[in-house]
């Protein structure tokens, strides 16, 4: 008998910016992170601080903003000022977890991702396209939904 199930299966309606507890992963925090920064994409850490990815020429992927716990599952934006401050940002760097993506790509299964580079509304969300772009270590593993991809990190990024 296989228990083996395929992700999909086992987590139907994820959105962007969650994790596989099931498998094998790595969730740094951080204390200094760009007010605004949305989970779900890919985030580069960039003089301390975990932030949006803006066109810069070498930026150092970090991995993927993760969904803050404490909101409703949704896109969330990470804030350093006003009210509900967060203190801390949480980044996954190593395993599986979902991404919004470039609306309009193609990935397919083991497929290169990379990470949109550019100050836009698109910053950060993963796309096949590696033009311009920045490259993240990670692969496409199966579409959730519209949009939003399950990716694996196979090694640890910073």
């Amino acid at each position: 008998m296989s228990f083996d199930k395929s992700i999909l299966e086992e987590s139907p309606g994820l959105s962007a910016g969650e994790v596989i507890k099931t498998k094998p992963n790595n969730i740094e925090g951080f204390e200094t992170f760009e007010n605004g920064a949305i989970s779900g994409r890919f985030v580069k850490y960039d003089g301390g601080s975990i932030d949006m990815l803006d066109g810069s020429d070498t930026p150092k992927i970090a991995g993927v903003l993760k969904r803050k716990i404490n909101n409703a599952i949704g896109v969330d934006t990470y804030n350093t000022s006003g009210e509900n401050v967060d203190q801390m940002a949480e980044v996954f760097n190593f395993g599986m977890g979902t991404v919004s993506i470039v609306s309009g790509n193609t990935p397919v299964k083991y497929g290169p991702a990379y990470a949109h580079n550019a100050n836009d509304a698109d910053a950060g969300k993963a796309t096949t396209t590696s033009t311009s772009n920045a490259a993240t270590g990670a692969i496409f593993w199966e579409e959730i939904s519209t949009d939003v991809w399950l990716v694996l990190i196979p090694q640890y990024l910073v």
